[in-house]
């Protein structure tokens, strides 16, 4: 994959880079590469790490909730360096609930629509964690802009 272009295609997604483009850092993260996110924000996070979920068309997603919940998850893991809010306490919780990460996406919204389009696949994908090590950051505080850190797809 190195030196390939990409193109993230979302909607919302694209919003919440906007709103939060002039942190410091700006990472991309979902289920699938929450390992990678993690690691990434600890090596850059001197004090507090922002989590922030897209949703879809304005209101919460469970899909973005348990990316967020594993993120945090590892993101404190072994370390009592950053304080866990209670939000982050509940994503986490949805995160690692005993039905599973996959039964729980799928009761989303936004998953339900998809199965119903025949996009039972992508939705099982999306399930799966830490199956990209690759993060998205953002560059020069510009929300169209980002490289690739991260060794293999």
């Amino acid at each position: 994959m190195a030196g390939r272009h990409a193109i993230l295609c979302t909607t919302n997604g694209s919003k919440a880079v906007e709103r939060v483009a002039n942190a410091r850092h700006v990472l991309l993260g979902a289920i699938v590469n929450a390992h990678a996110v993690a690691a990434q924000a600890r090596t850059l996070a001197r004090t507090e790490v922002l989590i922030v979920c897209a949703g879809t068309d304005g209101r919460v997603s469970i899909d973005d909730v348990v990316g967020a919940g594993r993120i945090a998850y590892v993101l404190s893991e072994g370390t009592d360096r950053f304080e866990v809010s209670d939000a982050a306490q509940v994503a986490m919780r949805v995160a690692t609930h005993p039905e599973g990460i996959e039964a729980v996406v799928r009761t989303a919204r936004h998953a339900r629509g998809l199965a119903g389009l025949g996009f039972d696949a992508d939705i099982a994908y999306a399930a799966r964690p830490d199956v990209v090590q690759q993060v998205p950051v953002l560059q020069a505080r510009d929300p169209a802009r980002f490289v690739v850190a991260g060794d293999r797809p």
